[in-house]
C-alpha cells in the first residue's frame, strides 16, 4: 500500500506518493485534481488517498515560493538501479538556487555524462531529486517533464 496525497500551487494541483520505505513517486502541478489522481495512478495504481503527508505539505510549501528542505525524505529504494541511486544522491547535494552540469554530476559518481542524463530520466520523485539543477555544459540540456517546468523550477528558486 502506498500512501498518496494531493498538494496545491500555483499551477494546480500535484501528488506524491509514499511506502514505508520513503517516497515512491511526485506528479508536479496539473490543471486539476482529476488530472493529478489519473496521473499518479498511472505509475502508482495501489495508491491509497489520505489527507495529508509530510511531503505533500513541503512541496506545497516549495511551489508557494517558500525555502524548503527535502533532504530528510528518504526515496523508496526499490524504484531504482545502484547507479541511478549514486546520482539521484549527487543531484540531492544541489543547493536550491544553483545548478551542476551533467559533467559535474559525472565526475563525482564516476559514471559518463549521458549516464547520469539517463538516470535521471528516470527520477519518478522531481523536486525531492531536483534534476532540474543539472544543466548541459552550454545550456539548459533538456527536462524529461518538459523546458516549461524545467525553467519554471530554476526560476521559482532565484
Amino acid at each position: 500500500m502506498k500512501k498518496t496525497a494531493y498538494y496545491d500551487s500555483p499551477w494546480g494541483t500535484g501528488a506524491v506518493a509514499e511506502s514505508e520505505e520513503g517516497v515512491v513517486k511526485v506528479i508536479l502541478p496539473k490543471k486539476t485534481k482529476q488530472e493529478a489522481k489519473a496521473a499518479i495512478l498511472t505509475d502508482v495504481p495501489d495508491a491509497v488517498f489520505v489527507k495529508s503527508l509530510p511531503a505533500a505539505k513541503l512541496l506545497s510549501l516549495y511551489f508557494n515560493g517558500k525555502k524548503t528542505d527535502f533532504s530528510s525524505f528518504h526515496l523508496d529504494p526499490s524504484a531504482a538501479t545502484p547507479k541511478q541511486k549514486k546520482v539521484w544522491a549527487e543531484t540531492r547535494k544541489i543547493p536550491s538556487g544553483e545548478t551542476r552540469t551533467y559533467g559535474h554530476i559525472a565526475e563525482k559518481t564516476g559514471l559518463r555524462p549521458r549516464a547520469v542524463g539517463q538516470a535521471l530520466k528516470a527520477n519518478h520523485t522531481p523536486i525531492i531529486v531536483p534534476c532540474h539543477r543539472v544543466v548541459a555544459a552550454k545550456g539548459l540540456g533538456g527536462y524529461n517533464l518538459g523546458m516549461m517546468w524545467k525553467k519554471r523550477l530554476l526560476r521559482l528558486e532565484h
